[in-house]
């Protein structure tokens, strides 16, 4: 009995003993715990009471005057675009008319005229290397003018015949040894323009 007595005295105690050690464990927790608690406390309220820069009434002004600056530079810009793109439309709608115009015009000038085919169409000047020698007259005894003046083959075309080539108006007045059948030499005042000229095809019109 009196070992029993001994072993349930030691376990007891040992009971005691872990429970005074938990509470000890427990207690320090709790405290680390309301510490913490209040540090965050305390660090809100410090933060909530710092104050804010306050923004100046220079700084106001200058981000006031910038913005309103942006605005009128924006509208200006707006204004330059619109007044561009109306320029753009008024020379697209003129450059449409005018070819609406000249394809009417070249409409009604067929109705009124005769066609003679398709024409090579080629140029000269009356310096000695397009002529052979520098006249002040053509073969027809005029003299020759430039945007007026060309040369042909009078058995296709006769002198003084008043002929349409790409809507222009030309008077046969002239005539050369290599101008023969469907082939026209048009008259220019120099020697550089009559080469730029080169060489082209046109149908070529009479009138009626």
């Amino acid at each position: 009995m009196n070992q029993k007595k001994k072993i349930t005295i030691g376990l007891i105690i040992s009971l005691v003993l872990v429970g005074i050690f938990s509470y000890g464990l427990i207690s320090n927790y709790s405290e680390k715990k309301v510490a913490k608690t209040n540090t965050e406390a305390e660090t809100y309220k410090v933060v909530k009471n710092v104050k804010q820069p306050t923004v100046s009434i220079e700084t106001k002004l200058v981000s006031k005057v910038a913005k309103s600056f942006n605005t009128d530079t924006t509208k200006k810009a707006k204004k330059v675009t619109k007044k561009v793109t109306k320029k753009k439309a008024v020379k697209k709608s003129k450059k449409i008319l005018k070819k609406k115009i000249a394809k009417k015009k070249t409409k009604k000038l067929k109705s009124k005229l005769k066609s003679l085919g398709t024409f090579k169409l080629t140029a000269y000047c009356g310096c000695g290397s397009c002529c052979g020698s520098q006249g002040g007259t053509t073969a027809s005894g005029a003299r020759p003018r430039v945007g007026r003046t060309i040369a042909v083959d009078t058995s296709v075309i006769p002198f003084g015949t008043h002929v349409i080539i790409n809507g222009h108006e030309y008077v046969a007045e002239d005539r050369g040894g290599a101008i023969n059948g469907n082939r026209i030499d048009v008259f220019f005042g120099d020697h550089g323009s009559a080469m730029d000229f080169g060489v082209q095809y046109a149908e070529v019109f009479i009138k009626k």
